[in-house]
């Protein structure tokens, strides 16, 4: 759970991004409207300047959201990866009673947490997924 001081920085970012994002659209309104009373454009040619400076907004905003959804996408099979490696290294725990030999059991345990140190230590800091699955591969190998 963030602390307060990591939620001020959160929403310090967040009125920072909304700040920048309004003065594009002024600086992509007003210049278009000046651009367009520097070439003489009459009133009604205006209008259409106002729709090309919308759809040049407009396509912004969805290069900013498939960007968005990719990082999210990311995050999420992240989890997916964490939660794969996790719940195996818990069931080899979970299973170890049942092994015959105390040293079979101890092992076991031993692989399980070894699994799990690895999984936090490569998976979490959010590395590039491709190089994840490379060194899980190179790590069941």
């Amino acid at each position: 759970m963030p602390n307060h001081s990591q939620q001020r920085i959160t929403y310090r970012s967040i009125v920072s991004r909304a700040i920048l994002w309004t003065l594009l659209f002024l600086i992509i309104g007003v210049g278009g409207d000046y651009l367009a009373d520097r070439f003489g454009l009459e009133h009604d040619l205006l209008y259409l300047n106002d729709v090309i400076s919308a759809a040049f907004i407009g396509l912004l905003i969805i290069v900013y959201e498939r960007r968005r959804k990719r990082r999210i996408q990311e995050k999420l099979e992240i989890i997916e990866l964490m939660n794969h490696h996790v719940r195996n290294a818990l069931q080899l725990i979970a299973f170890s009673p049942h092994a015959h030999q105390r040293e079979e059991n101890l092992a076991l345990i031993q692989q399980a947490v070894e699994r799990i140190e690895w999984a936090l230590r490569e998976i979490l800091p959010g590395e590039d997924l491709n190089e994840i699955h490379k060194k899980d591969r190179e790590r069941v190998a």
